[in-house]
């Protein structure tokens, strides 16, 4: 595990701050893209997977982005069956945006979960 350094206070801040950069401000002009509807969720994803990555790399020394690959197959390949089993036809966009919600959500828990551990190993190697 590498020490602290300056910049992964980045690592903290940024999703808060995108959060709400693109709630206030962008989510507002969403709807006007008609053919293929964009949700906070879409906008949000690439962000996670580049703040785990970092996370990642600093906590471990190593790429997590495999293990958060083959999470979201497992996840998604149960959800695909959950869905069909549920709906009487099967459409893309509907199931694009409710895989993206699922996949969020886990990619969220992911961050939450690294970040707070990166942070009480901070504090555990200070106060050691």
């Amino acid at each position: 595990m590498q020490p602290f350094a300056m910049y992964e206070l980045l690592f903290y801040i940024l999703p808060i701050l995108m959060s709400v950069i693109i709630v206030r401000f962008i989510r507002p002009l969403l709807p006007e893209f008609k053919a293929f509807r964009l949700t906070t969720p879409m906008l949000l994803l690439p962000l996670w997977v580049v703040i785990i990555e970092g996370f990642g790399w600093r906590l471990y020394e190593l790429s997590v982005f495999p293990y958060w690959c083959y999470m979201v197959v497992v996840v998604l390949w149960i959800h695909y069956f959950e869905y069909i089993r549920k709906v009487e036809s099967f459409e893309y966009q509907a199931y694009l945006r409710a895989a993206t919600n699922v996949v969020f959500m886990m990619s969220t828990f992911l961050l939450l979960g690294i970040g707070i551990f990166r942070f009480g190993h901070l504090v555990w190697k200070m106060l050691r």
